[in-house]
């Protein structure tokens, strides 16, 4: 993963891994043309993502989290440094962090420590 995270691609949104390697709008542009022009789910993935719904609820995943508090509150340092300002290079990087990081979350949804994503 360490790898991959130097790549950069890692910190796409909707990255995924597969295979070892970062799929995600940089190595694997959208050619979206249109309407009916976008990826089509077939029937049987459908209902694969039906079954997926309601899996798990908020409660659950909070409580997940929440095993992970003490852990964490050991590698998580907040820090105020002002408001955001420009940087000087053309090439910085912006990370959007949710605002329930270190607070009731606490690793991302591939279950990486959160400290150690941004660390």
């Amino acid at each position: 993963v360490v790898k991959l995270r130097l790549s950069g691609d890692y910190l796409q949104t909707s990255a995924m891994i597969r295979d070892g390697r970062i799929v995600s709008a940089v190595n694997d542009p959208n050619d979206y043309l249109g309407p009916g022009s976008g990826y089509r789910v077939s029937e049987e993935r459908r209902l694969q993502l039906n079954d997926i719904r309601d899996v798990l609820d908020q409660k659950e995943v909070l409580r997940s989290e929440a095993l992970h508090e003490k852990d964490e509150a050991r590698h998580i340092r907040y820090r105020n440094l002002g408001p955001a300002t420009n940087g000087p290079a053309n090439d910085d990087v912006v990370i959007g962090i949710s605002p329930a990081f270190g607070l009731k979350l606490y690793r991302t949804t591939a279950g990486h420590r959160l400290s150690e994503v941004l660390g």
